[in-house]
């Protein structure tokens, strides 16, 4: 018998079991006229459900007009088949295998009119863990993201990953639905004005790039002019006092510097090196995140880097970290690292003020390592931003994806530590003052939390009347939850008797490039290996420009 004809019997055994089995089960839905609610106005929803539920929830939703991702692995073939007598339309991929054609695939089905189904944690698992595939749906969209469960009062469960559970005969099978979440509505609510202009897609944000584009083309020239000065050694670029590692943006902030920075300074100084952070200082926030992310770090504050590097070596450093430095040519640098954010890139973006570039994509050339971040994108995104992106480098191998992870939320006041799982199913105030705050906040829905999102403008100054209507906020809800920016300037503002403030906890992972990275450090590693010894720590311990820190909690 032929693998066509086997996978046909076992399909049509399979639709037989399961018919004659849950015909016999007692279903009962919890909460769900919001649903019924977001049908009949027409709006779509995409259901997310964990991989081990799959089956009776198969049977609740059928013939619903809902397309469902199922694996392209050979079990799902058999799957999918199934699920098409059930009426679905099915979506072949996987966040492993075929996962942005699985997107795209469910995105143009819910544009067509129907609802949408993924299984976030499927194929393979880890089993109850969030991808972040139903999120940018959703986002790309405009569809309400529905959290389903199912539960069983008799049941068999699988010895597989995913605790895979088949109700028995006659079981009484609940099925709950979640808060119906939206995931980055484009409002004033989640995304600042300057970014819709930058990123909108409607007749007013096109009118106003346009408006905008002869004030871009005079700051091309001017930008132009400055690195032709610097090229031709017109402009002078001192040597550093301290090897240096340079990272950066071609666009307006949000892109992970921070994170990133700290974990290359985590790198060196497990190397045996006593690398230093030294910041433009745009705000009081990213000191403090230092302080918190690697304790003991030496952190100098400058708007002169050539001055900034030069205290970082009286402190006792012997090698520095240029956070936001791509464009400050004046200080040479062994290597430039330039941070590129998945869920920002597109093609056509225009430089400053009518897009968020601060240089053309051509700058890149002066890169030595393109990092692509993602905070919400899939892994499958940034891997096809990093594809397009790459050709405007020297090296074209020279690439690094990395994962901007939450992984633990944090009490601001406490330091007690909750899951990341503590967010599903609460509703919770989010504040972000970030290059990003969308991101941000779709990485808070991803993980199943309700939001009232609060936008502040990149290092943002929070004041009182601030604080008073966050705390206003989250008075009605479960807490405040904000990032680690945000909660090293709102704890010293918040009242006693105020609600919990919390914030994520977030670390990068390195996807691709690992290699790359090292590498790129152990050039900066051996050039302070060659340099001058340094001075050691002078002066007081904490001036005004530069100082150690010493707070523990990461």
């Amino acid at each position: 018998m032929t693998e066509s004809r086997k996978v046909r019997w076992v399909v049509r055994l399979g639709v037989w079991v399961l018919r004659a089995l849950a015909s016999t089960w007692r279903m009962e839905t919890v909460n769900g006229e919001p649903l019924a609610a977001a049908r009949r106005s027409g709006t779509r929803v995409i259901f997310a459900l964990w991989h081990g539920e799959l089956l009776p929830l198969l049977w609740h939703q059928r013939g619903e007009n809902v397309a469902i991702v199922i694996s392209d692995h050979r079990d799902g073939e058999i799957i999918a088949r199934i699920a098409e007598s059930l009426g679905y339309a099915t979506v072949r991929g996987s966040s492993s295998k075929g996962g942005s054609r699985a997107l795209i695939g469910l995105m143009r089905e819910i544009d067509a009119g129907r609802d949408g189904a993924i299984t976030p944690d499927g194929p393979r698992g880890p089993a109850r863990v969030f991808a972040p595939g139903a999120a940018v749906a959703a986002q790309r969209t405009g569809a309400l993201i529905a959290p389903i469960r199912a539960q069983a009062t008799r049941a068999w469960r699988l010895r597989s990953w995913d605790r895979f559970l088949i109700p028995k005969p006659f079981a009484r099978v609940r099925v709950s639905f979640g808060p119906l979440t939206a995931v980055d509505a484009p409002s004033p609510r989640t995304t600042g004005g300057v970014e819709r202009i930058w990123y909108g897609e409607g007749w007013a944000e096109r009118l106003a790039r346009a408006a905008l584009s002869p004030a871009a083309w005079s700051y091309a020239v001017v930008s132009a002019a400055r690195n032709a000065l610097y090229d031709r050694g017109a402009l002078r670029a001192h040597l550093p006092a301290l090897p240096a590692l340079s990272l950066g943006n071609l666009s307006a902030g949000g892109t992970g510097k921070t994170p990133m920075a700290a974990w290359a300074a985590a790198r060196l100084a497990a190397a045996g090196a006593r690398p230093a952070i030294v910041l433009r200082g745009y705000g009081d926030d990213e000191p403090l995140v230092h302080a918190r992310l690697n304790p003991g770090l030496v952190v100098v504050t400058d708007a002169d880097r050539v001055r900034g590097v030069a205290r970082a070596r009286e402190l006792g450093a012997d090698c520095a970290i240029l956070d936001d430095a791509f464009q400050h040519r004046r200080l040479r640098r062994s290597a430039d690292w330039v941070l590129v954010a998945a869920e920002q890139w597109r093609e056509g973006l225009r430089l400053l003020p009518a897009g968020p570039l601060r240089e053309p994509a051509a700058a890149l050339r002066r890169a030595d390592v393109l990092v692509i971040t993602r905070k919400s994108a899939p892994r499958e995104v940034a891997e096809e931003v990093a594809s397009q992106v790459a050709h405007f480098m020297r090296d074209r191998t020279a690439v690094a994806v990395c994962h901007l992870a939450p992984y633990a939320v944090v009490d601001a006041m406490t330091t007690h530590r909750e899951p990341l799982s503590w967010l599903d199913g609460r509703e919770l105030t989010a504040v972000a003052a970030v290059g990003a705050p969308a991101s941000f906040f779709s990485q808070l829905a991803a993980q199943g939390a309700t939001l009232d999102p609060i936008p502040f403008a990149d290092h943002h100054a929070f004041d009182a009347r601030d604080v008073a209507r966050i705390v206003r906020s989250g008075e009605r809800r479960a807490g405040v939850i904000c990032t680690l920016k945000d909660a090293v300037k709102l704890a010293s503002l918040w009242p006693r008797a105020g609600p919990p403030l919390w914030y994520v906890s977030q670390r990068a992972v390195v996807e691709r490039g690992g290699a790359v990275l090292d590498a790129s450090l152990e050039a900066l590693l051996a050039a302070r290996a060659a340099a001058p010894p340094t001075a050691g720590p002078t002066g007081p311990s904490s001036p005004a420009h530069g100082h150690r820190s010493s707070t523990a909690d990461r």
